[in-house]
């Protein structure tokens, strides 16, 4: 399989930036600090990733909150199937 890359370079490269943070800052003093910087650093990953505009999904995310409705989904949005293509045969 040629086209595979034998590494997860791009995890490494994600897990790099997070790593050398933590290492610069020395961390955080506290659970609740730690379990914010877990879910902010994940968001803006994510965002990255997906080529998602980081303050609009926390400015949309923020919103939810005070209007006590669901937040958007960091999942990325899955294109549909053009109809032309058959499911089965």
């Amino acid at each position: 399989m040629e086209d595979i890359e034998p590494t997860n370079n791009l995890a490494e490269q994600i897990i790099r930036t997070l790593a050398i943070w933590r290492k610069t800052s020395f961390g955080t003093q506290s659970q609740k600090g730690t379990t914010y910087m877990e879910w902010i650093m994940t968001t803006v990953a994510t965002c990255k990733l997906q080529d998602r505009s980081i303050l609009k999904y926390l400015t949309d995310a923020v919103n939810c909150l005070v209007l006590k409705i669901d937040p958007p989904s960091l999942l990325p949005e899955i294109k549909k199937l053009d109809a032309a293509i058959p499911l089965a045969a």
